[in-house]
């Protein structure tokens, strides 16, 4: 998914910044997408989401280049891992998706209303999923610490709260012209699933559906890119993109149009906020403890 999306947007002569944990491989993916009709300058980086310290130096080092930044896209994520916890100790699942994007997001900020400022248009897209419906928030455990799984409704629960922070950043933000928007793609073939854990029955599941109905990952980014860079959504921040689904059952049409997510917290103003400010302080508190710098509010 992040390579099409990458591609695309080098193919229309975009400067795209290509960052993952192995840069070996995000070089790799770059020089396939130059010789693949890339005409735009792209870039590897490397960015691990488990490590805070990984995520700042990251930041810092974007900030050095001295470039606009126009469209900040949260795609990278695990799926069905190995049980296990990312550096500040949160659950796998939703250190990685979840706090991992709050803490980038919040670090990259500055260069988003910059670049508004400048007379660019900046936003910033956040990749939620089907699933999301299924999500349970633990108030006393956002970190998960109790979990003894990092399964489904990990998963579920991380994209959930990140649809959530899409909305509630996008209220605070109003004013500045920066939007933010969430997108998911419905099935697809995708990489993801071969970095899973093979023991778990969900994924075995997963992989077989999407062995005979999964899209191809060039139609499945379909909503992302619209929500990056569609200038008709100008005003219309917050909003979520994905082809319709009924329960967990996606129909791939229209994969590129405005959707209603089920969870019910998707629609609690309350929740956004409550989600946004209990994050901050337990982002800040593993901030202080790795001796970082802490993030204010929006």
């Amino acid at each position: 998914m992040g390579f099409e999306v990458a591609k695309c947007l080098s193919q229309k002569n975009a400067t795209v910044i290509i960052a993952a944990r192995n840069k070996q491989k995000c070089e790799k993916a770059a020089a396939e997408i130059k010789a693949q009709g890339g005409k735009g300058r792209i870039e590897a980086m490397e960015l691990d989401l488990t490590s805070f310290k990984s995520i700042k130096a990251f930041a810092d080092k974007y900030h050095e280049l001295n470039l606009p930044l126009h469209m900040l896209i949260n795609n990278a994520g695990v799926f069905l891992v190995n049980h296990d916890h990312t550096q500040e100790g949160f659950e796998t699942t939703v250190g990685t998706n979840y706090f991992g994007h709050y803490y980038l997001t919040h670090l990259l900020l500055d260069k988003l209303v910059q670049t508004q400022k400048e007379g660019g248009m900046a936003r910033a897209v956040f990749m939620s999923s089907t699933f999301e419906q299924l999500g349970n928030i633990n108030w006393d455990d956002l970190e998960m610490y109790k979990s003894q799984e990092s399964g489904l409704f990990e998963y579920a629960t991380a994209k959930i709260m990140k649809l959530m922070l899409s909305r509630e950043l996008n209220k605070r933000l109003k004013g500045t012209g920066v939007e933010m928007y969430s997108a998911q793609p419905g099935l697809v073939s995708s990489p993801l699933y071969s970095k899973g854990d093979h023991r778990k029955g969900t994924m075995l599941a997963v992989e077989f559906f999407q062995s005979f109905y999964g899209q191809a990952p060039v139609r499945g980014c379909r909503s992302l890119l619209r929500a990056a860079t569609d200038p008709e959504l100008i005003g219309r921040g917050g909003q979520y993109f994905s082809p319709p689904y009924l329960s967990v059952l996606t129909f791939h049409i229209n994969n590129a149009g405005r959707f209603f997510p089920y969870h019910k917290s998707s629609r609690n103003e309350e929740h956004w906020k409550r989600l946004y400010d209990r994050t901050l302080d337990i982002v800040n508190g593993k901030l202080k403890e790795k001796n970082l710098p802490v993030i204010s509010a929006v």
